[in-house]
């Protein structure tokens, strides 16, 4: 199973004026979610595909609306999120609240031991605040260490922010005495992933990326995520 990051727990009906502007804010700082109507197919077993998409999802947002307090499935699901944090003793479900604290509480007691969100608070603070837990943030200045005694391939994976997809960004990496520059120019959502390979030379010099506009990083060791990677073991040269 992919991991995500979110799970939305929410009623159908809420989808337009709720989800919806959270997917946005979501895809635009590179939180992947979970959401049903994605999810799930044609002939698919919905409550098993429900309980994957919980059981692997890092948290699980609560919607909390007049409409899926009374809804059954939201009920369970919350249910089974908050049986995983007991479990695993991890932050696990977030709750939004649009419905009023007494009328949530009330149908989830356990809710009021937790801190909460208002919906009046935006979809874009809400992204931020999962962004930080998330430990995701887009700069332009990163820094990696791979292990010494590790020989083999090594990836970079860059990804745009939503709002800067349009745009050509920059990108240079310093390595020791060898630095390598290229552009990332794919106007979709995929990260641009890069891979190069470190001998077995003993040593952990660091690796210096910088980019602009900001993207995301993540750094890797052994085969690459993306099935399209780009071979950047040509093209470096030497900086004094």
């Amino acid at each position: 199973m992919e991991t995500k990051d979110i799970f939305i727990s929410h009623a159908h009906e809420d989808k337009r004026d709720y989800v919806y502007p959270l997917l946005k804010e979501f895809e635009n700082n590179a939180i992947s979610y979970w959401l049903d109507e994605i999810e799930i197919g044609w002939g698919e077993r919905i409550i098993r595909k429900v309980g994957d998409g919980l059981i692997s999802s890092k948290f699980v947002l609560v919607l909390s609306t007049n409409i899926s307090l009374e809804k059954k499935w939201t009920q369970i699901e919350l249910e089974t999120a908050l049986t995983k944090e007991v479990n695993t003793s991890e932050l696990v479900v977030l709750p939004v609240l649009v419905a009023s604290e007494d009328k949530v509480f009330r149908k989830f007691p356990l809710m009021n031991s937790k801190l909460y969100l208002r919906w009046e608070a935006g979809a874009d603070a809400i992204a931020n605040k999962l962004t930080k837990l998330l430990n995701r943030e887009f700069k332009e200045k990163w820094t990696i260490h791979h292990p010494a005694e590790y020989s083999g391939k090594i990836w970079i994976e860059l990804l745009k922010k939503q709002s800067n997809i349009e745009k050509i960004h920059q990108y240079s990496i310093r390595w020791g005495p060898w630095e390598y520059e290229g552009t990332i120019e794919r106007t979709d959502k995929k990260a641009e992933t890069l891979v190069h390979s470190k001998g077995d030379d003993g040593l952990s010099a660091p690796i210096f990326v910088t980019v602009s506009p900001p993207c995301y990083l993540s750094f890797g060791q052994g085969e690459p995520p993306s099935e399209d990677p780009l071979d950047i073991s040509h093209g470096w040269k030497t900086v004094e």
